[in-house]
């Protein structure tokens, strides 16, 4: 993704990628923390497909009238009936945001 100010970004890709084969469906979700403090769900991008694949999503994007602080992505494996195992990987200041 390409930060474009304070307040946006654009240009984001992601790849779901299911390399663990544990019959267990994978997930990532997107998280903005804006200049307000508040925590926003982007998006929940689900690979379903199975051992082995990987599914794409383009075109990810985000504004906030307040600014964007950060972007935070979390990857989870999940189960009928079972909890989701997360893992929270990666975490990208905006560079124009400032402290």
């Amino acid at each position: 993704m390409t930060w474009v100010d304070r307040s946006s970004f654009h240009n984001g890709a992601l790849a779901v990628a299911d390399q663990t084969c544990d019959d267990r469906s994978v997930h990532a979700t997107l998280t903005l923390r804006t200049g307000s403090g508040a925590v926003r769900r982007l998006s929940d991008n689900r690979n379903t497909d199975g051992c082995g694949t990987t599914a794409d999503f383009h075109n990810i994007a985000a504004t906030d009238t307040s600014g964007i602080r950060s972007l935070t992505l979390t990857l989870c494996r999940s189960a009928p009936g079972t909890p989701d195992e997360c893992e929270t990987g990666y975490i990208a200041a905006n560079p124009y945001y400032g402290s």
